[in-house]
């Protein structure tokens, strides 16, 4: 997951071109900023076996300024937490998609990271609302991209409280 957050919270590159004694023979570069680079993107992984579900909350998240790791299944997901718990902000999963069951990725997330905000998109509405855990946010599909932001300020308000 390391590589993949540091993918995802790539520093901005400026271009330089290098003069040498012939005009016509320079070379051009892209190197970090010398400025001091903003903090990195807050993390969070997106989970769904749906890849045009992946595309469209990974395009929702970015333009609000996240870093996004986009995964496809419950195993992926799970692995992912499992190798850096610290270095994710929040996580949107699907509740139905291959892997474990909804439950015991719930139960597997709280045991690696009990503050760790999750919101979980369905389009079940007999899966809305199951779990008592003040750190899951259920979401109903179709959602609008303002939905999607409420619902992980709500999750991260929740874990935070």
């Amino acid at each position: 997951m390391a590589a993949e957050i540091r993918e995802a919270q790539r520093r901005p590159l400026r271009l330089v071109t290098h003069s040498s004694p012939a005009p016509e023979v320079g070379r051009v570069s892209l190197v970090p900023l010398s400025s001091p680079s903003p903090s990195p993107a807050p993390v969070c992984i997106v989970a769904d076996d749906d890849p045009s579900v992946r595309r469209v909350v990974t395009g929702f998240l970015e333009r609000a300024g996240w870093a996004v790791v986009a995964v496809p299944d419950g195993d992926t997901l799970l692995a992912q937490i499992e190798s850096a718990p610290g270095a994710c902000a929040c996580v949107v999963m699907d509740a139905r998609m291959p892997g474990p069951a909804l439950a015991d990725r719930l139960a597997r997330l709280h045991a690696l990271r009990a503050d760790l905000p999750v919101v979980v998109i369905t389009g079940d509405r007999l899966l809305l609302g199951h779990d008592p855990d003040a750190t899951v946010v259920p979401l109903e599909k179709p959602f609008l991209r303002q939905d999607l932001l409420a619902a992980i300020a709500s999750a991260g308000a929740r874990a935070a409280a």
